[in-house]
């Protein structure tokens, strides 16, 4: 009876992984269409609510960050370089999405000191709460439409390249 029980457990399992794999594998790109990038519920750090929306008309690099990740501290430098050197043509946007403590959402205050820590405009930096893979980015066309989409730490190098890849502002 026992190894009936071991036998249909290891098969669950089995099951649930293939079934995750197939799932994984086949399930559709991202929408590139015309996605709103106009979500209401952003916090600068005055404590004001914000929309992307403002930044309409303007190509729009948005990162992901939270205090607890590892690689978005280094990654918001290497934006900060990216915005030295190309703040005249895309606008580059840092969203903090959670505090040191995990599931904790962000406040005005989250959002301020990752940007004096990081040296980054006050203006560009926002709070919003948000469970997404961290280093995350999207870049936003002028109409709004999502050109990249992607998560892990990126060099200035990879962003410039992927910037060129999917914009004119570059070449």
């Amino acid at each position: 009876m026992r190894r009936a029980f071991e036998f249909t457990i290891g098969l669950a399992i089995i099951l649930v992984a293939v079934a995750s794999l197939y799932n994984a594998r086949n399930m559709p790109p991202p929408s590139r269409g015309n996605r709103p990038i106009t979500l209401d519920y952003y916090i600068d750090v005055q404590g004001n609510t914000t929309s992307l929306e403002a930044y309409r008309g303007d190509y729009l690099w948005v990162n992901y960050a939270a205090e607890r990740c590892d690689y978005c501290g280094p990654q918001s430098e290497a934006l900060r370089t990216l915005d030295r050197q190309y703040g005249d043509k895309l606008i580059f946007i840092t969203l903090i999405t959670s505090t040191e403590k995990l599931a904790e959402a962000p406040s005005a205050g989250t959002a301020l000191d990752w940007a004096d820590r990081y040296g980054l405009a006050h203006d560009r930096v926002l709070a919003y709460y948000s469970t997404r893979p961290l280093p995350y980015h999207i870049l936003y066309s002028p109409a709004g439409d999502i050109l990249y989409e992607g998560a892990g730490p990126l060099s200035i190098d990879q962003i410039v390249d992927i910037i060129r890849a999917k914009t004119p502002l570059l070449n």
